[in-house]
C-alpha cells in the first residue's frame, strides 16, 4: 500500500543517519484515513530522532499540525515565516490570511464615514476593543477586513448586518453556514454544531472588533486600526 511504501522509504533514510530529512509531499498519494496516521507516525519520529527535517507541502492542515516553523511561498517569494499559531492569529498579509485556515477567512471591503466604518451603506456592528496590533495605516477611505469564520456571530432578530443561510454543512461538533448579505456577498459562519438552521432563514451577523484582521486594500499588508 502507499502507506507502507512511505514508511519503507524512511525506513532507509533513518538506517544511513542523515542530518537533514527532506519531505517532498509525501502524503500526497494516500487516502484521508491513512494521511492522518502517516502525520502522527512521521511527527512522532521527528520528536525521537530529533533531526532537522524540511517538509514541502501544499496541505495546509499538515503544515499547521506538523510544522515547528512554517515557510508560506506564493509565486516563489516568502510571505512569513513563523509558527503555525501565529501565522493563523496575526497573517502579514491578505495571502497569509487567505491561505492559512479552513474555511478560510472572510473579507469584506469597508468604506470610514465620519469615523464609523460601513458596508454597504450599514454601520458595521462591531463588540470588543481593539485587536491585534500590525503596522500603521496611513489615512485610508477604503479598509479591508478579515474575520474567521468561527469569529462571526449570528443571531436570530439580533441587532447586525441582515444575511441569508444559503447553504449548511452540519459536521457533528460544528456546524459550518454559509450566509449571503443584501448584496449578495458570501460569509461562512462556523457554528456550535448543536444549533440548527433552515435554507432561507434570515439572521443578523456581528463582529468581535478583538478578532478583526484589517489589511490595506492597496498593499494587502496587515494594518493596525
Amino acid at each position: 500500500s502507499g502507506g507502507e511504501r512511505q514508511r519503507v522509504a524512511l525506513g532507509r533514510a533513518i538506517v544511513r543517519k542523515p542530518q537533514v530529512f527532506l519531505f517532498d509531499e509525501p502524503l500526497s498519494n494516500l487516502d484521508a484515513k491513512l494521511r492522518v496516521q502517516m502525520r502522527a507516525e512521521i511527527s512522532a519520529l521527528h520528536k525521537r530522532l530529533q533531526i532537522t527535517t524540511i517538509y514541502v507541502t501544499h496541505d495546509q492542515v499538515e503544515a499547521m499540525t506538523m510544522g515547528e516553523r512554517i515557510t508560506v511561498l506564493n509565486g516563489g517569494k516568502i510571505q512569513q515565516v513563523d509558527e503555525p499559531l501565529n501565522l493563523y492569529n496575526m497573517p502579514t498579509n491578505r495571502f497569509v490570511a487567505e491561505f492559512i485556515g479552513s474555511p478560510p477567512m472572510n473579507l469584506m471591503s469597508l468604506e470610514k464615514k465620519d469615523g464609523a466604518f460601513q458596508y454597504a451603506g450599514h454601520a458595521l456592528p462591531l463588540t470588543g476593543e481593539k485587536g491585534a496590533p500590525g503596522s500603521s495605516a496611513p489615512p485610508l477611505d477604503t479598509v479591508l477586513a478579515g474575520i474567521r469564520p468561527e469569529h462571526v456571530d449570528v443571531a436570530v432578530n439580533g441587532g447586525g448586518l441582515p444575511a441569508k443561510v444559503v447553504l449548511v454543512e452540519p459536521m457533528g461538533g460544528e456546524t459550518i453556514v454559509y450566509l449571503a448579505l443584501e448584496d449578495d456577498t458570501r460569509l461562512v459562519a462556523k457554528i456550535d454544531g448543536m444549533r440548527r438552521f433552515t435554507l432561507g432563514e434570515t439572521l443578523t451577523v456581528t463582529f468581535d472588533r478583538q478578532q478583526i484582521h484589517w489589511f490595506d486594500p492597496r498593499t494587502e499588508r496587515r494594518i493596525s486600526l
